[in-house]
């Protein structure tokens, strides 16, 4: 099974969100549904920057 870290960027400085992520949902504009494997479902506002699949991390970026 292949598993997502997900990371946030405000204003160029990056802090993890998420491990261990199994499912990711666009629900609506900037909203974005994450589930772990083990922590449920949150739901986040940002947009997808960068998808690293070799990394096993993607990046979303916040504003402010």
């Amino acid at each position: 099974m292949c598993q997502m870290r997900i990371v946030k960027e405000t204003a160029g400085v990056e802090e993890q969100l998420f491990e261990d992520v199994t499912r990711l949902e666009v629900t609506g504009e900037g909203r974005l549904a994450i589930t772990s494997l083990f922590g449920g479902t949150a739901e986040v506002e940002g947009q997808i920057q960068i998808i690293d699949f070799n990394a096993g991390r993607l990046v979303i970026r916040q504003n402010g």
